[in-house]
Formats: structure tokens, C-alpha cells, sequence
């Protein structure tokens, strides 16, 4: 649990986490997993006198424990199908839902977003006096070297090394550059070369080169879980040339997902043929062998069911060369505490 919160890059400690997890509890024992996280991070960096606060929402924006915030900047990435059964079936729905965490006289940052989604962003922006930014792409990836990406600003002609890999992080890139701007902080190029080139998301398309013995694996750890995330997962492998290494699909995903679809895109992407799939020990997640059945489908995958997420990591070491464990953060963060 301490990576979710952290100050400077350094997680929280283990003892610092307790301390505000018995301090935030004592007022009500019955608050939820994510209000009991979201008082806990208020309060560490309010004790650490922070001068700039990210947060990141859990679930939609309107109603998200998150959402006592009251920030001067956010971002919309993106609108698509998720958490369906909590925020809406249409995208309309899930716009609005989004739309919910920007404030008043605030500045709101939006990406790829469709026309009918902005609009109901744009609406929601406009009662609150709130200025809206659709973001344009400055940057273009050059190439990737192991797990840095080498990317170019178009507009100066200047290198920049990133940390993290991905055909969207550019992009993202540029919206953080343009809403920072909106409020009055400019970062120069100079800025981001200093400290771009160490920062990582995990579970974000991560890239990890490790030798087990005497045999160097390529591991890639990606928490995409709905359609939108596995065709973004997807893309990323054939952009910078993972199709023809032989791999291995470990897979997860919770029954509360759109399952079908994601499997659907999968199967269908002609870049497995072996898939491994394993438990995630939560109760909300999908029987493997419910898993396995929809994979079953094509004729073209051969599908293992492993009761053990490391035992199919060793099997994976043993005969692979790259190794995609894709599905849910949970399984994400279960692999990398394994590799």
C-alpha cells in the first residue's frame, strides 16, 4: 500500500501509514478502503507541508472520495467504457461523472475525448466558470532504448528522455506542459531532461529487463483492464516491435470488467498464441477458468490455467523470452512483488 502515496518519489513509510490509518480511523471505524486512503494522504501531505499536490481519482471524478479536493488544475485523459456499473452505460453518463472534479474558477485540461463527451465537459466547465483546454501533441517518439523512450519536442527540436514508454505518454506529456502553463508555471525543456528520465508508473506499459541465472527476460507489466486499455496495450506492442518475440500472455482480469470485449481483442490481435491464466486473490475477480474458456475460443490459443501466479512465471522464464502480464493492477503489483 505505500506506493500509492508518495512525496518527492519516496512512498510513505510503513510506520507513518499506520500512524494515520489508526488516526483517521478513530474517528469512524466504518469508512471504506479508498476514504480511509484519501485521509491518510490529506494528512501526510498536509504534515509535510507539500507545495504541490497530484492526486489521482479512483473511480469517475463526481463522487470519488477524491473529489474533497479543491484543486486549481485537473485532467480528463480520456472517456471510455469502465466502471459501467457505477458510473453510467453511455459515455454521456461517464463524461458527466468525469466532469464532476472540476471546481470553480478552475482550469480543466482535456484529451482525445469524443465530440458528444467534451460537450458535456465543456457544459459542466461553463457553470462553473472554470477555463477548458483541449490538448494539442508537442512531442513525437524518436525510439526506445531498453525502458527509456527518446522523445522529440516539435516545436524546438530538443531531446527529452522519459522514463515511462507508451504511443500516449507524449501526449500526456503535452497536457500537463499546457495546464501547468494555464496556471502560471512554466517548465522548460532543460527542466523535464532533469527529471523525466527517472520517472516510472508502474503497471503503465513498464518495461523491466532482469536476468534469471543466465538468461536475460523482457518482462512487460501493464494494468490495462478495460477495451480502451487492452487496444492501447495492444498498439504499444506492434509500435516499438514486441510482435515477433516469443511470448507469453499472463492473464487476469474481475468479473466487473467487460470481460468479453477485452478477451474478444486479445484473442483476436494475432500476437499470442500461448496464454497463461492465474487468480488474483481478490473476491472480485473472474474464475480463470471462465477466463480460459473465453480464450478457449480461438483455435489458435493454446491456454493454460495456473493456480499460481509465480508457478506460471517460472514456466514463463523457462521457455519465453518475453513475458506480458496484462489484466489488473492487482495482478500487476502480485508480479512484481514474484519477479
Amino acid at each position: 500500500l505505500t506506493e500509492r502515496i508518495k512525496i518527492n518519489g519516496a512512498d510513505i513509510s510503513k510506520e507513518d501509514l499506520v500512524r494515520l490509518f489508526e488516526y483517521v480511523t478513530s474517528f469512524d471505524e466504518h469508512l471504506s478502503f479508498f476514504e480511509i486512503m484519501t485521509l491518510i494522504m490529506i494528512n501526510y501531505f498536509y504534515e509535510n507541508h507539500v507545495d504541490f499536490s497530484v492526486v489521482e481519482v479512483g473511480i469517475g471524478g463526481l463522487y470519488d472520495t477524491t473529489n474533497v479536493v479543491d484543486g486549481e488544475l485537473c485532467f480528463i485523459t480520456s472517456v471510455g467504457y469502465d466502471h459501467m456499473d457505477m458510473l453510467g452505460s453511455t459515455l454521456r453518463d461517464i463524461a458527466f461523472q468525469k466532469a464532476g472534479i472540476i471546481k470553480k474558477n478552475s482550469v480543466c485540461v482535456v484529451g482525445n475525448i469524443d465530440d458528444e463527451s467534451f460537450k458535456i465537459v465543456e457544459d459542466y466547465a461553463r457553470d462553473l466558470n472554470a477555463k477548458l483546454i483541449k490538448a494539442g501533441n508537442r512531442y513525437k517518439i524518436v525510439k526506445v532504448c531498453n525502458s527509456l523512450m527518446i522523445i522529440q519536442d516539435t516545436s524546438t527540436g530538443d531531446f527529452i528522455e522519459l522514463g515511462v514508454v507508451g504511443i500516449h505518454q507524449p501526449f500526456n506529456l503535452s497536457m500537463v506542459l499546457e495546464g501547468l502553463s494555464a496556471i502560471g508555471i512554466s517548465v522548460t525543456n532543460d527542466i523535464l531532461r532533469n527529471m523525466l528520465r527517472d520517472f516510472k508508473i508502474q503497471g503503465r506499459f513498464q518495461i523491466v529487463h532482469k536476468n534469471f541465472g543466465d538468461k536475460h527476460m523482457v518482462i512487460i507489466l501493464d494494468g490495462a483492464h478495460n477495451p480502451d486499455a487492452f487496444r492501447g496495450f495492444i498498439d504499444n506492442l506492434r509500435f516499438f516491435g514486441f510482435t515477433d518475440k516469443n511470448k507469453v500472455l499472463i492473464f487476469s482480469i474481475f468479473s466487473t470488467k467487460d470481460y468479453h470485449t477485452s478477451i474478444q481483442i486479445l484473442s483476436e490481435s494475432g500476437l499470442f498464441k500461448d496464454v497463461f491464466v492465474v487468480p488474483i486473490n481478490n473476491p472480485k475477480a473472474l474464475n480463470p477458468y471462465i477466463i480460459a474458456d473465453f480464450f478457449a475460443k480461438n483455435k489458435d490459443l493454446d491456454v493454460t490455467v495456473f493456480d499460481d501466479l509465480e508457478l506460471s512465471i517460472k514456466a514463463a522464464i523457462n521457455n519465453y523470452e518475453l513475458i506480458c502480464i496484462v489484466g489488473s493492477f492487482y495482478l500487476v503489483s502480485d508480479a512484481i512483488k514474484v519477479i
